[in-house]
């Protein structure tokens, strides 16, 4: 449910192809519930493939995102701090912007320690490919809409 109202969500705002914004004669997207059953049945195949993993991998693969979605949070920061001009808002955060920078590199030394981490390995090693594959996709869909 979340996974498909995610990038229903995404679709209408603009960020995922609009063909996942569409609805049903009954109100639901089912253009974006197929890719959510998709990825589940995904991880059934994976299961099925190799049980003793398959949890290892589909850990290691969702880590990754997370940990890359909070490099990308603490590096907006920094971004927007150095191009806001306006008067300083009400809420100032402690030490910034090296509490960010400092938050970003133990992300990232984090992110570089799952490669000698055995159970952890495959978070760079599959992650790190698949987000590269949806960054350039995400590139290549915002240049045709330039």
């Amino acid at each position: 449910y979340t996974a498909t109202r995610m990038l229903f969500g995404l679709s209408r705002a603009g960020f995922a192809p609009a063909v996942f914004g569409q609805l049903n004669g009954r109100g639901v997207p089912v253009k974006a519930l197929a890719v959510a059953a998709l990825g589940v049945a995904v991880a059934a195949v994976v299961f099925t493939i190799s049980p003793d993993t398959a949890f290892t991998v589909m850990i290691s693969i969702a880590t990754c995102g997370a940990m890359v979605t909070w490099l990308m949070i603490f590096l907006t920061h920094v971004a927007f701090r150095r191009q806001d001009t306006g008067p300083p808002g009400p809420f100032r955060m402690w030490g910034a912007p090296w509490t960010s920078l400092l938050g970003a590199g133990l992300m990232a030394a984090v992110l570089v320690t799952t490669l000698f981490t055995e159970a952890f390995r495959l978070t760079l090693i599959v992650g790190a490919p698949f987000l590269v594959g949806v960054s350039l996709a995400y590139g290549l869909v915002a240049r045709r809409r330039r």
